[in-house]
């Protein structure tokens, strides 16, 4: 209704209000007290707190991880290397985190166990799985060689037969140079330029379109080598090694492939000129014009970088003719000096023996033995040669010479000339060199008394300190038996026998015009020979 004020109800537990009075004003609220947060809250807080500094730490170990990979990769490929018989030293690596491949720049490289092989590396790229190398590509290669071609062939096949599986991996190389020096003072005898490497099956082949050998355009040179076969082939003067003139093998693990059973090496050159191996050999002969041939086997009884061995060498000069007495001289003629020999050497490898050993040039034929003694970075060289030549070849090959222009007449006057002409001259060559220094070889030529010939003055046997006795010609003995009693009184150069004519027309030969009856015209009785006049 108008005018009725209406009253609330008072709130449960309040106080009623008394007829009409006013109601009193209420104090005024606290503030609600602050409650702590639950006990869950308090949890996630910390828990996140705690993943951040996890995740701070995480972050730390990954830039340890990225600042300490390098250092581990280096170690981890320096490693892997050694292993395969290869000390490096990059200059910078890089290597993923998924360890498939390796790149290198500027790594310095040698092989251990060589002693004269090593090199530097512009930029190697390492194909990796489960840590292993799975394939090599290199570019700007540089290769520096030192040393002879005879110890470095021998431990680069050691070095081979101890880590086959560097053979088993493709590699690749573009722009390689190669420089071998005899020694590091020297200047290289072989340069090689613009090389390049690929794979064969279990190897690679090497081949260059540009080579100087002793300062002399060789044109292509080629190599090969395989784990499979257990040999290394290398060769001068092709890029393919079956086609080029000097071959050498090296068969560190012989077997069915090999037929053998122990290792060995041989070395076989067809007719090359001597000038193409002056620089590495050494050789104070002349070389100009001259052409070797050469075949060797050397046997390893036990392993390849230790033990006996033993083998045999033969080579020809073709256009050299070794020095000679003087006395000699119009008695030995052909065009080429065969040298033949066996040799053998102890478990140390510190001396050959050389034994059968002979010496051959036309009628000049020597025979003897000697030794080669490593001393150090040189070796010394003994020889002793003797030779006993019987008068009737010496006089044989002068009256060939004479006559050579008759052909087979000559050959028929040298024939005759033997049968009537008897005994014998010795001839000894002793030798006495050092390797550094073979021109300055000491060589003893010694001739003794016969077939017309003065012997030389017997040299000065101080002054072969180390061949010991040198032994004298027979003819130096005694004098030979058998002497014709027309020759001449010693002189030069022998003449020829007093019962053969004088011009070719009138030669005893039974080729003459036949005579009435159909019978050759007989040979003519030699006319009695008459005494010297003294």
């Amino acid at each position: 209704m108008p005018g009725t004020q209406v009253m609330e109800a008072p709130e449960e537990g309040g106080e009623q209000p008394q007829g009409n009075q006013p109601r009193q004003a209420e104090p005024p609220l606290e503030p609600a007290p602050r409650l702590d947060p639950p006990r869950g809250s308090r949890l996630g807080y910390w828990i996140k707190l705690s993943l951040a500094a996890l995740g701070a730490l995480i972050a730390l170990g990954v830039l340890a991880g990225v600042l300490m990979w390098e250092p581990y990769a280096r170690k981890l490929i320096i490693a892997k290397a050694r292993e395969r018989g290869v000390e490096i030293d990059p200059k910078d690596i890089s290597v993923p985190f998924s360890l498939q491949r390796a790149r290198l720049k500027q790594t310095h490289f040698k092989l251990i166990g060589v002693d004269g092989i090593e090199g530097t590396i512009e930029n190697l790229e390492v194909g990796l799985e489960k840590r292993e190398p799975t394939s090599f590509d290199l570019t700007g290669v540089e290769v520096q060689v030192t040393g002879s071609a005879t110890r470095l062939t021998v431990e680069l096949s050691q070095w081979t037969a101890e880590h086959p599986q560097n053979y088993m991996v493709p590699m690749r190389a573009g722009n390689v140079n190669v420089r071998w020096r005899a020694d590091k003072d020297s200047e290289p005898w072989l340069e090689l330029t613009g090389g390049a490497v690929a794979p064969i099956p279990t190897g690679a082949a090497f081949s260059v379109e540009n080579a100087r050998i002793a300062g002399l355009e060789t044109g292509k040179i080629g190599a090969s080598w395989t784990a499979e076969s257990a040999s290394v082939d290398m060769a001068f003067g092709a890029a393919d090694a079956k086609a080029s003139p000097v071959k050498l093998r090296v068969v560190h693990t012989p077997g069915k492939q090999s037929g053998a059973y122990s290792p060995y090496a041989e070395l076989h050159v067809s007719k090359l000129p001597l000038d193409r191996l002056k620089g590495p050999l050494d050789m104070p002969i002349p070389t100009k014009d001259v052409f070797v041939e050469l075949d060797s086997r050397i046997n390893f009884e036990s392993d390849v970088m230790g033990g006996p061995i033993n083998g045999e060498l033969k080579a020809s000069l073709i256009g050299y003719l070794p020095p000679k007495p003087p006395e000699l001289d119009g008695y030995v003629f052909g065009d080429r000096t065969l040298f033949e020999t066996k040799f053998a050497s102890d478990g140390e490898r510190k001396r050959l023996t050389l034994t059968e050993t002979k010496v051959s040039a036309g009628a000049f034929k020597l025979k003897g033995s000697g030794e080669i003694e490593r001393v150090d970075d040189h070796a010394t060289i003994l020889m002793k040669l003797l030779g006993n030549l019987p008068c009737a070849d010496l006089a044989a090959a002068a009256v060939e010479k004479e006559l050579s222009g008759l052909g087979q007449l000559g050959r028929l006057a040298g024939k005759l000339t033997k049968q009537v002409l008897k005994g014998s001259v010795g001839v000894t060559v002793a030798v006495e060199a050092d390797s550094r220094r073979l021109a300055e070889a000491k060589v003893a030529k010694i001739i003794g008394i016969g077939c017309g010939l003065k012997p030389l003055t017997i040299p000065n046997l101080a002054d072969f300190p180390q061949l010991g006795e040198i032994p004298l010609p027979e003819g130096l003995k005694e004098l030979p038996k058998g002497l014709p009693s027309a020759l001449p009184p010693p002189s030069s150069l022998p003449p020829l026998p007093s019962s053969l004519p004088q011009n070719a027309k009138d030669f005893p030969f039974p080729f003459g015009k036949s005579q009435p009856n159909g019978e050759p015209k007989k040979a003519q009785d030699a006319p009695k020979p008459e005494a010297p006049t003294r």
